[in-house]
């Protein structure tokens, strides 16, 4: 079944996670910019949506595309200068077998605070590795990211090369003088933290088991579900236990806080409610969550 599935896969499905074509939908909340201002962001918006939907951010010839969002919230502006925090999320379909679903999973949630950048009217936006931007270099990045993810939920480590080029914009960029929010930091999220895990040999483990979260887990509970809730309890096991040996690990943290409403609603049809302890002492971080779904009559 894995085979037959792996070959569908690579021949129709694939594509959407190599796709360049990106289906994106951006909001802008400019509140905090000066009426006056505004003005100059009105083609924001589109700006941004036609750059990310039409760019070829790999070489490969696609058929679908994957769905994400960038919810911006702009928090300052002097002049073109502007600093704003995006919300970046993005999704896969869910598959039963075979079968491509209207259903759809979570695969990224991300609250990024601090995107400093210029913005000007009008400007040329074009795919360059070459040129240093950070306004271009953050849409770049989180293309790169998201397309990596949607890649190995279907076959591990296929991602590799986004998730590198990813981690190349964080070296470019924290280079500059006021790069800092490209370098590495103590806090919760940064950029660099999630690009340098991604491409570390010490979560090699976190890529093949996401892959059979999604592949051997969620995509198999329709067509044979004992077995799916085998391979999600086991996968979420070797997430739990690399999370233990790295309680600071940027990517554990967005894999669970991406993954925990879904992984709580999945497990309300198995046989036995204990199985919720289990979930909250594999991401104890929400276990309220499970608590409730444990006690859901």
């Amino acid at each position: 079944m894995r085979s037959t599935l792996v070959l569908f896969v690579s021949l129709t499905v694939v594509s959407a996670a190599v796709s360049q074509d990106l289906a994106c939908s951006v909001s802008v909340n400019a509140d905090n910019v000066p009426s006056a201002q505004r003005d100059y962001l009105k083609n924001f918006k589109s700006d941004i949506e036609h750059y990310l939907n039409s760019t070829r951010f790999s070489s490969e010839e696609v058929e679908n595309k994957i769905t994400c969002a960038f919810d911006v919230f702009f928090k300052s502006s002097n002049g073109n200068q502007y600093t704003a925090q995006v919300y970046i999320t993005s999704t896969r379909p869910i598959f039963e077998g075979n079968i491509k679903t209207d259903r759809v999973s979570q695969m990224i949630r991300i609250l990024d605070e601090s995107w400093d950048f210029t913005y000007t009217p009008n400007q040329r936006i074009i795919l360059d590795d070459f040129i240093v931007d950070p306004f271009t270099d953050f849409l770049n990045y989180y293309a790169y990211i998201i397309i990596g993810f949607d890649a190995e939920s279907f076959i591990p480590m296929s991602g590799s090369k986004y998730f590198q080029k990813a981690l190349n914009i964080c070296h470019r960029e924290g280079n500059l003088l006021n790069g800092k929010a490209w370098q590495s930091s103590s806090s919760n999220y940064d950029r660099y933290g999630l690009a340098d895990e991604l491409n570390s040999p010490t979560y090699d483990s976190f890529h093949t088991a996401m892959n059979s979260y999604y592949f051997d887990g969620i995509d198999s509970l329709a067509v044979k579900p004992q077995a799916a809730f085998n391979a999600l309890l086991e996968s979420l096991k070797t997430l739990s236990t690399l999370r233990r040996e790295n309680p600071m690990s940027v990517l554990l943290r967005q894999f669970f806080d991406a993954k925990y409403k879904e992984i709580a609603e999945v497990f309300s049809t198995f046989p036995n409610r204990v199985v919720y302890d289990q979930l909250a002492r594999y991401d104890p971080e929400h276990r309220s969550n499970y608590q409730d779904w444990q006690n859901k009559p």
